[in-house]
């Protein structure tokens, strides 16, 4: 449930001495949600949101790599863990979830300035989430080797495709240093499955962003079809990819 703190003090660094109270400081009933997909809960090494008020006292931060663990004077604790925040501001917060998390319960704590809030999350070994335009419906899917995502280009049958997304749970190193997923995910387009050539952490980041790299399938009509990716039998949410 929802739990918030209002955060009292004693002047006086701007004022003559007196008590006064800060706006409180709370985070929306199931405001901690994959970052891709917006489903309640976080997985461990994912990416997640929290929304929610007041969250920052004001501030907006977006952080470079390597992501820190304190940003705009805020800090995320996850069972006591702090986080590596991404971004702050009054409303959102994007942070990577520790990647030693076990399924079941986390609490997880907002730290500011003036204020803190608390609430229990759920936590699932997986949770996929592609990432998506919010007006369009379409997936962050790109031509493999591009920048060129497929509503901007469609993607040919037998070419390979992208897709950028998170909760994809634990990875492991690989021969030729990668970091690859310990599951294998599946990838359907309108309902035909689609090789998979690759699943795992995109190189260069601290975590939390994985990427599926899939081959479009022979049979796979043209036009605007749907794209889910399952992982251990949890699906993502569904998205739009455009093929030729």
């Amino acid at each position: 449930m929802t739990s918030k703190v209002e955060s009292c003090a004693r002047g006086p660094l701007h004022t003559p001495p007196l008590t006064f109270c800060f706006a409180s400081t709370t985070i929306n009933r199931a405001g901690v949600v994959n970052s891709a997909s917006f489903v309640t809960g976080i997985s461990p090494g994912g990416l997640a949101t929290i929304l929610g008020t007041t969250l920052s006292g004001g501030m907006i931060s977006q952080a470079g790599l390597p992501w820190p663990t304190e940003l705009g004077g805020v800090t995320v604790l996850v069972n006591g863990e702090t986080a590596q925040l991404l971004y702050v501001s009054d409303t959102v917060i994007n942070f990577l979830a520790p990647a030693d998390l076990v399924p079941g319960t986390a609490s997880l704590t907002v730290t500011g300035a003036e204020a803190a809030a608390s609430l229990l999350v759920p936590v699932t070994a997986v949770a996929p989430g592609i990432f998506f335009d919010y007006t369009t419906n379409f997936g962050a899917i790109l031509i493999a080797g591009t920048s060129h995502r497929t509503e901007q280009q469609p993607a040919a049958r037998g070419q390979y495709m992208s897709i950028y997304c998170t909760g994809l749970g634990a990875v492991r190193p690989t021969s030729s240093g990668l970091m690859a997923t310990v599951s294998q995910p599946q990838v359907s387009v309108a309902n035909v499955l689609s090789p998979v050539q690759f699943s795992g952490l995109v190189p260069g980041y601290n975590g939390g962003l994985y990427v599926v790299n899939v081959q479009v399938p022979k049979s796979v009509p043209s036009g605007a079809q749907p794209l889910v990716l399952s992982i251990d039998g949890v699906s993502s949410n569904s998205v739009k990819v455009a093929i030729q």
